[in-house]
Order: structure tokens, then C-alpha cells, then sequence
């Protein structure tokens, strides 16, 4: 008696490579933008790291790592930000994502209250990235920062303001009437 032919072998299926997988890690990658978007951090930030683990040399390896770092910023995880950011300047420093990784670097020291650190932050990216739309934001921010309220201690208790100077015409805790482009200060309403 003949016995029956043993069924065909079928190869394992080849893994993606090449133009598919990038395809494949594009898509990871727009679906993890897209539950960042819908406010779904751990969910975001779970997705963004599948997509850095594919390919860490890849074309989106500095783009999901700073998206990392916004998952964690969004979610006031500053130290766990400021990793992230650390690493997008350090291992992809000529990346894309690495001038605005280092404006973050700047807010995060900003939100901790260390602004000291952020404006020299902010100066860097100024120096380093020139051209760059964290360059701009970084120009913005040290106004801005110029004039936050520096917390007394015993030895400035009588210097509030980080911007004020013993030449300074104000020394008291209230900021200048005017902008620094010579606008009024809007008042602000009790509610």
C-alpha cells in the first residue's frame, strides 16, 4: 500500500527587513502619536519604546526616545524626562530631534525650579543649534525666565527676582510695569 505524501513543508515566514519593516515601525510610530494625542501616556510611551527597540539606528530611533521623554514631561515625571532628553542629545546629537531635546532639557529645569541650570541650558541651545526652532523658543524662554521669582533665602532675601540687579531702579517683589518691549503690564483681575 502506498502511504499518503507527507504534507508539503512550509517555510517560517522571512522577517521584515528593508522598506516593509521601516513601513511597519512608521506605522508603530503614528500610532503611538496618536494615543499621545489622546492623553494615553504609559499606553504612548509603551508603544514609542516597541518602536525604539526595532531599530535603535534607525530613522525614528531619536524621534521615539524624545517622545518618550513627552510622555513622562506630560505626565510631570520630570527625572524620567530629563533621561530621555539626555539620551536623544547624547547618542543622537546630530539627529533632528536632538535641538529640540535640548530645549526640553531647559523647560525640565524650569519646571524643577533650578533656573540657574535653564537659562545656561537655553544659552546652549542658542549656541549650538543655531537656525533651529529650539533656538527661537530657547530666546523666548530666557526673557521669560529673566523675570521668575527666585525663592529667598537669608543671603537674598531682599532680591527676589532673578533679573534684578543692585543697580536695578525696583528691588521690591513686584515685577516692572512694562515688558521688556516697553508694553504695559497687563493688570490682573481678583476672581
Amino acid at each position: 500500500a502506498l502511504e499518503p505524501a507527507p504534507a508539503p513543508v512550509r517555510a517560517a515566514p522571512a522577517p521584515v527587513s528593508g522598506p516593509l519593516q521601516n513601513a511597519a515601525i512608521a506605522d508603530r510610530y503614528r500610532g503611538a502619536l496618536i494615543l499621545f494625542g489622546k492623553g494615553r501616556m504609559a499606553d504612548a510611551r509603551a508603544a514609542l519604546q516597541q518602536v525604539f527597540d526595532a531599530d535603535p539606528s534607525g530613522e525614528l530611533a531619536d524621534n521615539a526616545l524624545y517622545w518618550i521623554g513627552e510622555t513622562y514631561y506630560a505626565a510631570s515625571d520630570f527625572s524620567n524626562a530629563m533621561r530621555a532628553y539626555e539620551r536623544v542629545t547624547k547618542e543622537y546629537p546630530e539627529q533632528n530631534k536632538a535641538p529640540d531635546a535640548l530645549f526640553k532639557i531647559g523647560l525640565t529645569f524650569e519646571k524643577t525650579g533650578d533656573l540657574g541650570m535653564a537659562r545656561k541650558t537655553f544659552d546652549e541651545v542658542i549656541r549650538r543649534c543655531p537656525y533651529s526652532t529650539a533656538e527661537s523658543s530657547s530666546m523666548l524662554e530666557l526673557k521669560r525666565v529673566k523675570y521668575y521669582p527666585v525663592p529667598a533665602t537669608a543671603a537674598q532675601s531682599t532680591q527676589r527676582w532673578a533679573s534684578v540687579d543692585a543697580a536695578s531702579p525696583w528691588t521690591d517683589a513686584a515685577p516692572p510695569a512694562h515688558t521688556p518691549s516697553g508694553r504695559p503690564r497687563p493688570k490682573l483681575r481678583a476672581s
